[in-house]
């Protein structure tokens, strides 16, 4: 079990203009990895688990944290 983020609970729009973030083309990848972190943490996934699954290295793991009180 990894560290735990804090609790983001997103409404449906907010995750509708998350996803739709995703989909479009033009976004770039720094964003759409922040995207996917925030997704993921939203559905609780661990800091550990959310890292592999966007691919982030484990030493990144500080990263992925700081993605978190952004939004």
């Amino acid at each position: 079990m990894g560290l735990r983020a804090s609790n983001i609970i997103l409404s449906v729009q907010e995750r509708n203009e998350l996803e739709c973030l995703l989909r479009t083309h033009s976004t770039s990848q720094q964003l759409a990895r922040r995207v996917q972190i925030i997704l993921l943490a939203a559905d609780g996934l661990s800091v550990s688990r959310n890292c592999k699954s966007v691919g982030c290295l484990a030493q990144d793991g500080e990263q992925v944290e700081k993605s978190y009180p952004a939004w």
